[in-house]
Order: structure tokens, then C-alpha cells, then sequence
């Protein structure tokens, strides 16, 4: 059986999300198909090269994507429509397909969509609508289509507080545990050159506001150590991210394929989401990539991070920099308890949040689903 992943745009991040949530299908034997329009000139950079079909039209922005939906409608052969985000361009496809051939449509949420925009004004936020009219990711359309959740067949979110708002079932970031694998690290080149012999602390992930690099910055201010060194995973020296202190290095968009083989240069993780409304629903996937290698986490109190990480991380308040100090000077220091917590990260992630662990629960959604009448 094919099922066909609908994503708003396989230019950006949000091919994050498809790519986990294909590997998941390809390991219950479904064949992927990856289908959207296109903003950049080809898919999502850490994507480059992935071995799934991906169908496209290079049309993101309105009116060019109504002309092209007919036809990338079309191309889509998938027996099941799985679309990620309730947005234009990918549910708003995907209940177009359903309407047209009569085939099922899961509903895939992993943002609040609307959370990114609450932080602004209710002014602003119409005034910004307005100017992103011609974008399907406008926060206008963001709430419309909210208003067509009900339409889809099967929902599935990444947290918990998602499950709370839509209900729906928790399909977790849950990472192929076979490929990030410490044991397999055998090329780790951060560790060459200007970094050896250093204490690096890394971060991987969008470099957003909600993300809380500015806190990670200043904690390694406050630590004031020469041998630490902070790599950002994610950020080019172009970003809207700015290079504070020497001991700051920014790194551009990775292949994923490389992942693993940065992350075994890290001498642990650092997640310092601020307490917002958009990080309130969202789980960084990152933190699933890190807990794989074996790398001792400190996140913050936000969203299901505290019970992600129970038993195998360390959780500070979100905004404290101070905490943040404290706690990465204290794992920099006790090298038994940093290698403990990651021991117990990896076993934590393979037995809740591998693909092992989590494809059977979205086999058996697709396979009720197919049994309704």
C-alpha cells in the first residue's frame, strides 16, 4: 500500500516531521510518497538527496498554488493521505484529494500554528494576516483551517498538550535508533583542529526566539571558561542569530546523515525553550537526537520535556541563564553522572521513542482506519 505525505513546504523544516513520520511507514512496509509545493529551489537542505519520491510544484505562495493544485493533486497516488500541519497547502490538499478520489486523510499536527502569532498583539496580528495574505502559512489561514480539523479521518500530534486541544494520538519525533547509534560514530570532526581538547556544549535545531539561544549565550558567559566552547547546529554566520563571544561557533543547516556523527563530538546537550505559547505545544526533535547518542540532556521545564527526559536529564526553569550555568558546569564536572544520564537516555529513547517503539502504534491507526466503513 502507498500512503502519500503531504507537507505545506519541501523547502523548509517542516520536512523534519515527513521524514520521521515516513521512516515510521517504510518501517511497517508502506511505500512513501512525498508530495507539496516548493518555495526554494529544492528540498529542505538537510534533505538534499532523500531517497523518497517527492513530487512538487514550484508554486508556494498564492494565487500561483491554487493554479498548480489541480495537478499536484493529481500526481498523488497514495491509498492514504497523510498530511502534516493544518495549513493550505498540505491539509488543504490532502481534503481536496479526499473529496476528489474518496481516500482517507490522517491529519498530522505537531505546532500550535496559531501559538507562533500569540505573542504579538491582536492588532499585529490581524496587520501581519493581512500582509501575508498571499502565504498559505498566514495566521489568518492558520485559524480557518483549524475550523476543518474535524474533516480528517484519523488525527495524530507530537505532544501532549496538542493531544489535550485536537485529542488525536501522540506519535512522538521517535528517531531510528539503529542509525543514531554511538557505537557507530567512528568520524567525529569537530574533534579535530580548534575544538580538541575542548569541552563543547551543542545545540541543534531552528534558530528561533522561542528556542532560547540568547539564555544558552549568556550561561556560557557566565561560566567564563576558555576550554568550553558553544556549537549551534542549525545557525548560519548569515542568520538572524548573532556571534556574541569567540567561544560561540555557529554551524549552517546539516545533512541528517551527519547528525550523529556531530552529535558524538558533544559533551552534552542543551534545549533552553522559553515558556511560550508555541514552545508550550512543541517538542524539539533534537531532543531525540541527542538521547539516541547517549548525550546527557538539559532542557527546560516546557511542554513534555520534563517527562521526556524523567529519569535521564537534567530540567531548569525556562529564562533562567544562571540555572543553565549551574547545571552544565555541574555535568562538565562529574563525568560519571554525565556518561550515567546518557546510558539511561539511549535506553530510554529505544524503548519509548525509536522507531521500534513507535511505528506499531501508527500501523495499527492506519489499519482501523482502512477497516471503517
Amino acid at each position: 500500500m502507498k500512503i502519500t505525505l503531504l507537507a505545506p513546504d519541501v523547502s523548509t523544516n517542516c520536512m523534519g516531521r515527513v521524514y520521521v513520520l515516513a521512516g515510521m511507514l517504510r518501517k511497517c512496509d508502506y511505500q512513501v510518497e512525498i508530495a507539496g509545493p516548493m518555495s526554494g529551489d529544492g528540498v529542505w537542505e538537510p534533505l538534499a538527496g532523500i531517497d523518497i519520491p517527492v513530487k512538487t510544484c514550484k508554486a508556494a505562495n498564492l494565487p500561483a498554488f491554487i493554479r498548480a493544485l489541480p495537478g499536484l493533486c493529481r500526481s498523488i497516488e497514495g491509498e492514504v493521505i497523510y498530511a502534516v500541519k493544518p495549513l493550505p497547502a498540505s491539509f488543504g490538499t490532502g481534503l481536496a484529494v479526499k473529496m476528489r478520489r474518496g481516500v482517507p486523510l490522517i491529519l498530522d499536527i505537531d505546532d500550535w500554528e496559531k501559538g507562533f502569532f500569540l505573542t504579538l498583539k491582536p492588532w499585529k496580528r490581524l496587520i501581519k494576516g493581512i500582509l501575508k495574505l498571499g502565504r498559505p502559512h498566514s495566521y489568518l489561514y492558520a485559524g480557518l483551517m483549524e475550523k476543518f480539523i474535524p474533516l480528517a479521518d484519523a488525527l495524530t500530534v507530537a505532544s501532549s498538550f496538542l493531544q489535550r486541544k485536537y485529542g488525536g494520538t501522540i506519535i512522538p519525533h521517535a528517531r531510528d535508533t539503529d542509525f543514531f547509534n554511538p557505537d557507530r560514530a567512528t568520524k567525529i570532526p569537530l574533534r579535530n583542529g580548534e575544538l580538541a581538547g575542548k569541552k563543547i556544549i551543542m545545540f541543534l535545531g531552528t534558530p528561533r526566539p522561542h528556542k532560547g539561544l540568547a539564555d544558552l549565550a549568556e550561561a556560557i558567559k557566565l561560566l567564563n571558561n576558555p576550554d568550553i566552547t558553544l556549537v549551534i547546529i542549525g545557525a548560519s554566520q548569515n542568520s538572524r542569530l548573532r556571534q556574541p563571544e569567540a567561544n560561540i561557533i555557529l554551524l549552517g543547516k546539516q545533512p541528517f546523515s551527519a547528525v550523529p556523527g556531530l552529535l558524538a563530538a558533544a559533551d552534552l546537550v542543551v534545549l533552553p525553550q522559553q515558556d511560550e505559547p508555541c514552545s508550550r505545544a512543541q517538542v524539539p526533535a533534537k531532543v531525540f537526537d541527542a538521547m539516541a547518542m547517549a548525550k546527557p540532556v538539559i532542557a527546560t521545564a516546557v511542554s513534555d520535556l520534563p517527562e521526556i527526559l524523567n529519569g535521564c536529564g537534567i530540567i531548569v526553569p525556562p529564562g533562567d541563564p544562571h540555572a543553565l550555568a549551574r547545571q552544565i558546569d555541574l555535568l562538565l564536572r562529574n563525568k560519571d553522572l554525565a556518561g550515567a544520564l546518557g546510558q539511561a537516555a539511549r535506553r530510554k529513547c529505544i524503548a519509548q521513542y525509536s522507531y521500534n517503539a513507535v511505528s506499531g502504534t501508527l500501523d495499527n491507526l492506519i489499519r482501523n482506519l482502512l477497516k471503517k466503513p
